[in-house]
């Protein structure tokens, strides 16, 4: 008999699963900087790989996207020596992406 081995999966979730609601609690209190002061732009999300750092983005855009907001996601971990023209990239596509839905409308 051949036996099947099960992994953890990986992938985010859109509810914190925890009793405590510690990812659920950290996205809530970025919103919260966020949609009181205008000046924030970008945030930073560090932790370890499987620490719950997509959840916390997830439950995040649920949060401030119902409010008005674009959420642009980037990983860092891809561009160890391109970082910032990297970054400068993706919000420029995200950009042209926002400017062209509303050029159509």
């Amino acid at each position: 008999m051949i036996k099947t081995r099960k992994y953890q999966n990986e992938k985010p979730v859109d509810t914190d699963l925890f009793e405590g609601q510690g990812h659920k609690q950290v996205a809530q209190a970025i919103a919260s900087v966020l949609l009181s002061d205008s000046s924030q732009h970008i945030i930073g999300i560090e932790g370890n790989l499987g620490s719950g750092k997509s959840t916390v983005i997830s439950i995040l855009q649920q949060e401030i996207v119902e409010k008005g907001y674009h959420v642009v996601t980037f990983d860092a971990d891809q561009y160890h020596s391109t970082l910032k023209p990297a970054l400068i990239q993706s919000i420029e596509i995200e950009l042209e992406t926002l400017i062209g839905k509303k050029r159509q409308i």
